[in-house]
């Protein structure tokens, strides 16, 4: 039987599939319906880039095997009445990818689920960008996908990483108060946006203070756990990185779908009593020695060194130890830009990507942009108050942001 091995990274999202089932997601919202055969067409005309979507995984062998080789079986076409996020996702048994086409009040929605054992947030961003382009022209080229992480651990310097240790856990546990459930929990996505002109003011007083859109974005959500965390000498928070940045020049505009995600483990004294530019210039300087440090090394270094020596059981450990899910967690996915997202007989209205779907009172945000429009979304399993919840601290978060 064919098979397809998987890379080192796969193995660190394998490790929690109780507490959070290890998926990423992307949504496009569209003017019309799509052409619902060419669509399909695209999906299977991935099946040349990244054979992978359409296999399970094998957790005994780390590796993927083929599921279906009809996209057909990828696409989900729903009515009104129906929740995509209620999709029984099973990456063992079925694709590493689900593609939903669904009608909204005035709008069209068509929604990628991605397992992330297959791929990260990047790496999903990559692969709605190849559907989209075979969407456009069936006789579009991608050249091989790489995915050896070597090619990128070997260009990023190691001398200097014992001095910025980070434990990737903490003694200080942070958490939100979401209300008690009280009702039957469901899937759904919260979805709030800084406007344009929101977002180039933010843009514009960001660059004035000499700190990053990361630092400043990292900090709105330090600020609102540091209020609900008002004991909590420090704010522990992870801040993943896409390690493409490090590829050598020629391999930059190669494809890298796949697991290239690892992660910083800033630790500054936020305060919500103090103001947002004295937490973001804390953030700045822990973020700035981090990354001189190369510390996002400290979560995949081991286990892509030992990947080649140690049995699976033995590298699942070593994952456990350097790479833990957290409860409450920071993702930006950066900028989906209009010349890799667009559709020839269409018009996007939005595009924004997230992570997996947590159950309350965990929560992730995640912040991405597309034509100017800065997006924060929660995937949130819970009940009515505890979504309404999700909402409101993805308010919060905005008003932070806006008080730069």
């Amino acid at each position: 039987m064919e098979k397809f091995p998987a890379q080192a990274t796969s193995l660190l999202h394998t490790n929690s599939f109780e507490t959070v089932y290890p998926s990423v997601l992307g949504i496009i919202q569209l003017e019309k319906k799509p052409n619902i055969e060419k669509l399909v067409t695209a999906i299977g005309k991935m099946k040349q880039v990244f054979p992978q979507l359409f296999c399970r995984y094998n957790l005994e062998d780390n590796a993927f095997y083929p599921a279906t080789e009809n996209p057909a079986e990828l696409f989900h076409e729903l009515s009104i009445e129906d929740n995509p996020f209620s999709y029984d996702l099973d990456f063992l048994n079925k694709p590493q990818l689900a593609v939903f086409l669904r009608q909204k009040d005035n709008f069209w929605e068509l929604i990628f689920q991605e397992s992330h054992i297959v791929a990260d947030g990047a790496g999903l961003k990559q692969v709605i960008a190849c559907i989209l382009a075979f969407y456009n022209d069936p006789n579009t080229i991608f050249g091989k996908n790489h995915q050896d992480l070597f090619e990128v651990l070997n260009n990023v310097p190691k001398d200097h990483l014992n001095e910025a240790k980070r434990a990737d856990t903490s003694t200080i546990s942070l958490s939100l108060p979401f209300p008690t459930e009280k009702e039957a929990v469901f899937p759904n996505v919260q979805h709030i946006f800084l406007t344009e002109t929101e977002f180039q003011t933010l843009r514009e007083k960001t660059k004035k203070e000499h700190l990053t859109l990361n630092d400043v974005m990292l900090t709105s959500f330090m600020r609102v756990l540091a209020k609900y965390n008002p004991h909590a000498k420090k704010i522990p928070l992870a801040c993943p990185t896409d390690t493409r940045q490090f590829l050598p020049a020629h391999l930059k505009n190669e494809l890298h779908l796949g697991n290239f995600t690892a992660r910083y483990n800033p630790q500054p004294s936020v305060t919500f009593s103090e103001d947002f530019l004295s937490s973001a210039k804390k953030v700045h300087e822990e973020m700035t020695f981090l990354k001189d440090h190369y510390q996002f090394l400290q979560s995949v270094l081991t286990l892509v060194e030992n990947y080649q020596t140690q049995s699976l059981s033995e590298l699942r450990e070593n994952a456990k130890k350097n790479y833990h899910m957290r409860a409450i967690s920071y993702t930006n996915m950066a900028c989906l830009k209009k010349e890799k997202y667009h559709f020839t007989d269409n018009k996007i209205l939005n595009i924004f990507t997230s992570g997996a779907f947590r159950k309350a009172p965990m929560f992730q945000v995640c912040f991405s942009s597309y034509e100017n429009r800065l997006n924060l979304v929660a995937n949130v399993i819970g009940d009515s108050t505890q979504q309404k919840f999700a909402k409101d601290l993805l308010t919060e978060i905005k008003e932070q942001l806006l008080s730069l």
